[in-house]
């Protein structure tokens, strides 16, 4: 049986390619490649913090996975792929980062024990039509200087792999630019164009390794393609709840209607993923919020939480 090509950007092939066993030098060779193109120091060597856990994937369709990551100077990495630009994904890209820099250190304990993180991002959409450039870097600068920073230790890299953007490859330093021809066309290229590109790195030679070890084993192929289809079974989802009314409740011109339909589209948006155990009382919690900013990150929350309880434990925190 001939089974369809899976791509590098599947989040399961990804983590796999770069948190598996034996996978450190194709992460340290992609994390030194992004390193030079922003002028930032090399790694010498990477220690994974999450590695793959196959078991964890096939228990949970919705797991949501990025490769976490230290070096040996303490700073810490976090590289996700992303295929669906979510609702708030902005906001959702600090929260990760500051989730990751906030546990560095326990209540009482020496700030200056903290170590930069540093979190890249690639995804399959554009996300910043107003940026022309694949690659951009976010860091808190002075308003007045930019140059000069507060810290370094905020340090947000993200690629858009789109059409329009791709186009910029060859602009790129050369080791960057064939991690990312590896990433969007892996799978469609013949055995002698990748053998040409993996001559350009050692890491990335490796990478194709583990990408090959991936798609010749059936296990995996079979979680892959269960992931597929729940996340495109998540995206209708997604697009039934935004016709159900967020959008029309967000371009309301009050605020009180403005937030009931957001209210009211998270209520939908749940029955629908939580039929059996979603309850009037929760929706009478929902309906009761009147914060629209609240409400825009709680439909971010509900698109995200693989279960119910998940979603009510945010709810309560933020309550």
């Amino acid at each position: 049986m001939e089974h369809l090509p899976l791509s590098p950007t599947m989040d399961v092939v990804f983590q796999y390619i770069f948190s598996s066993e034996g996978s450190e030098e194709g992460l340290l060779s992609f994390l030194n490649a992004v390193m030079v193109h922003s002028g930032k120091p090399l790694l010498r060597e990477v220690t994974v913090l999450n590695p793959f856990n196959v078991r964890r994937f096939r228990e949970d369709k919705e797991l949501i996975m990025d490769i976490r990551a230290v070096d040996e100077m303490g700073r810490v990495f976090d590289v996700e792929m992303q295929s669906v630009n979510q609702l708030g994904f902005e906001n959702r890209i600090l929260y990760y980062w500051s989730r990751l820099y906030c546990t560095q250190i326990q209540k009482g304990e020496d700030y200056r024990e903290l170590h930069p993180v540093v979190s890249i991002i690639l995804m399959n959409f554009e996300l910043f039509e107003k940026l022309p450039d694949l690659h951009n870097e976010f860091y808190i600068a002075a308003k007045a200087n930019p140059e000069l920073a507060l810290t370094d230790d905020l340090q947000i890299h993200t690629f858009e792999l789109s059409g329009k953007k791709l186009k910029q490859l060859p602009k790129l330093e050369e080791l960057l630019q064939a991690w990312l021809d590896f990433f969007c066309h892996a799978e469609e290229k013949t055995e002698n164009e990748m053998e040409v590109l993996l001559k350009k790195d050692r890491g990335l030679k490796r990478a194709y390794q583990k990408y090959h070890e991936f798609t010749r084993d059936d296990e995996l192929r079979e979680i892959a393609e269960a992931r597929e289809k729940n996340e495109r079974d998540r995206r209708g989802q997604m697009d039934y709840a935004h016709a159900s009314g967020v959008k029309e409740g967000m371009e309301k011109g009050m605020e009180k209607g403005r937030a009931e339909g957001i209210a009211r589209s998270i209520v939908r948006f749940l029955r629908k993923r939580f039929p059996l155990e979603f309850s009037s009382e929760l929706e009478t919690r929902i309906m009761a919020l009147t914060d629209t900013e609240h409400l825009e990150n709680l439909f971010m929350v509900a698109y995200e939480s693989p279960t119910l309880e998940a979603f009510v434990r945010q709810l309560e925190r933020k309550a």
